[in-house]
């Protein structure tokens, strides 16, 4: 599947809605690229309130935690040499991406996982402070039951 606007547009979209992103609470930065740049972009980022940033031209490393994103990805031992076709790539990066976002350790994130990251501000406002990871593991998994059944 080639890159175009549209599915651009339609990812950054539902990925907002999905998250429950409010106006001016994300910034999006991406490369230069014609779908990244186009109008129905635009468009739909000032729509939604989200700042978008581009790389400069010809610098190759502008976004550093996308880098060190791809950098864990082509270094995980079971990374193959080629994949067989587009089906076995998704495959592969589905489950290295829940690995990556659900039980890899960030040491940018002072060792926890994005999901930690991201729900643990939700979860000390629920369940107030959690004495150790067990109890701050149970309680995330409620607070995201209780997101997902939209209550």
């Amino acid at each position: 599947m080639r890159e175009s606007a549209e599915l651009a547009k339609r990812l950054i979209e539902e990925s907002c809605h999905k998250q429950r992103i409010q106006p001016g609470q994300l910034t999006l930065h991406a490369d230069r690229g014609t779908s990244m740049r186009s109008k129905p972009v635009a468009f739909l980022l000032a729509d939604l309130g989200v700042t978008k940033t581009h790389s400069r031209p010809h610098v190759s490393n502008d976004n550093p935690y996308s880098e060190s994103q791809f950098r864990t990805l082509k270094y995980r031992p079971e990374f193959p040499d080629r994949f067989g076709c587009i089906q076995d790539s998704r495959a592969f990066c589905q489950g290295f991406f829940r690995w990556y976002n659900e039980e890899h350790r960030h040491s940018g994130l002072g060792l926890l996982t994005p999901v930690l990251n991201r729900f643990l501000p939700i979860t000390y406002r629920f369940y107030g402070s959690c004495r150790n990871q067990a109890q701050v593991k149970i309680a995330i998994q409620n607070v995201m039951v209780h997101m997902t059944s939209g209550a």
